[in-house]
């Protein structure tokens, strides 16, 4: 138990008091006014605790010349900590006056007197209250991982101690406050109860971001118990995790690589981009098949946006995921599917003689060949159609000049007249099958 605060009695003549609290500042004297003072004024006991609130209130006020003279029928007014403590209490005979009230707190008491005829006198007296000690137990602290907007419940006992014995404290405000930044840091979200006959207590609280909980006992008499708070654990929440924007690049090349696009958001405060570095991944599921199996991996980068290669086996269905991680919950993005075609090749495309006299004839060679899986060499692509454009040098169009038929070697070719300067283009246009591919662009200077 704490030691004892006695609280002195201070009575406050009129010629050096202070106006007490909130009080109006007494007017000038005037010759006719007759001067007063409190020659006593007590609260008994001036030491409150919870189980003994009750305070009396007396006071004597007399003629400042003559004490022994007290002043009969003189109102008094009261101030405390719990606002006015009595209206209409008026001195007796003797000039004596007693109030009896309950306080909800410690504080100062203080008194006025007036009336017409008469200065003012004030006096005031300390009431202190005694703090028991409290404390908070929790039963079990928080799981140390927890899914965003996962339901915490936290229960135990507050107890207050009196008399050297611990006992429950009935009708205790509690308090589970959720710090994120460290037990100095902010709180994002506090959730309040009140203790039952028995000290017990439960609360029911959303854990929405990783940080610590703390529950405090908030006593309904404040100035009777000591606050004091228990340690309820940390815990680290794994935020929600969605894919948007999903996107596999189609046609896309059978063997070869193709692209998907996408967007990783999580759940905070609200859904915002991940960070950069969140593992990412790609799976693939070929047509007619029931199992989807990883094909590579990546990582998010600026703004939550990703691009991860995926080398295409075949026709199916593309899906990006987020793993799940201690940080983050795993999510998958809608299914994607792409038709895979042979990646084509315009290889050795050539426009010959170069340089060339205006009116002679040039000719347009190359062949085509495709890319089959497994497959290290690029087979010849017979019997497809090559198309041929110019675009004469210092302009942007392209003007259809011919086509061919590929040989069973792949091979193509076609004669034109060189009529200016300009560039030579090979097109294969694809089909059902195999790609689109351009041969590289040939220069002709004609003279």
């Amino acid at each position: 138990m704490p030691a004892i605060l006695l609280a002195a009695v201070l009575t406050v003549p009129l010629t050096s008091a202070p106006a007490a609290a909130g009080a109006v500042a007494p007017a000038a004297e005037t010759a006719a006014e007759t001067p007063i003072q409190f020659t006593a004024f007590t609260v008994t006991p001036q030491l409150i605790d919870l189980d003994d609130r009750d305070v009396t209130v007396s006071g004597r006020i007399a003629k400042t010349a003559d004490p022994a003279a007290g002043v009969a029928g003189l109102p008094v007014s009261l101030g405390g900590p719990d606002g006015s403590l009595g209206t209409g209490v008026r001195t007796d005979a003797s000039g004596a006056f007693t109030v009896r009230a309950t306080l909800s707190r410690g504080g100062t008491i203080s008194a006025m007197a007036m009336a017409a005829g008469y200065g003012q006198a004030y006096a005031r007296v300390v009431v202190r209250a005694q703090a028991w000690p409290t404390r908070v137990s929790v039963d079990r602290r928080v799981s140390a991982r927890a899914e965003r907007g996962a339901a915490v419940t936290l229960t135990g006992r507050v107890e207050v101690e009196k008399g050297g014995v611990w006992r429950p404290m009935p009708q205790a405000r509690v308090r589970a406050s959720h710090y994120v930044n460290g037990a100095s840091g902010d709180i994002d979200h506090a959730y309040g109860a009140r203790t039952g006959a028995d000290g017990r207590f439960r609360v029911n609280a959303t854990v929405y971001r990783t940080g610590s909980w703390v529950v405090f006992a908030n006593p309904f008499h404040q100035d009777f118990y000591q606050w004091t708070g228990a340690d309820a654990g940390e815990q680290a929440v794994r935020q929600p995790t969605k894919i948007e924007r999903f996107d596999a690049a189609e046609p896309a090349p059978l063997g070869g690589y193709g692209l998907t696009r996408f967007r990783v958001l999580r759940q905070a405060e609200r859904w915002e981009a991940a960070p950069s570095g969140t593992p990412v991944a790609v799976y693939f599921r070929a047509r007619g098949s029931k199992s989807w199996r990883r094909v590579n991996g990546g990582y998010v980068g600026a703004n939550g946006y990703a691009e991860v290669p995926m080398r295409v086996p075949g026709d199916g269905d593309w899906q990006a995921r987020v793993p799940g991680s201690a940080e983050f919950s795993a999510s998958a993005s809608g299914v994607d599917y792409v038709d895979a075609r042979f990646a084509t090749f315009i290889q050795g495309f050539n426009a010959t003689p170069e340089p060339v006299r205006k009116g002679r004839k040039i000719t347009l060679r190359g062949g085509l060949a495709y890319r089959e899986p497994g497959n290290v060499l690029l087979p010849p692509l017979a019997r497809r159609t090559v198309k041929f454009y110019f675009r004469a040098a210092k302009t942007g169009k392209w003007t259809y000049a011919g086509s061919d038929v590929t040989d069973g070697n792949g091979f193509f070719g076609l004669k034109a007249t060189a009529k200016r300067d300009g560039v030579w283009r090979a097109y294969f246009a694809g089909d059902k099958t195999f790609l689109r591919s351009f041969g590289k662009d040939d220069y002709i200077d004609v003279r």
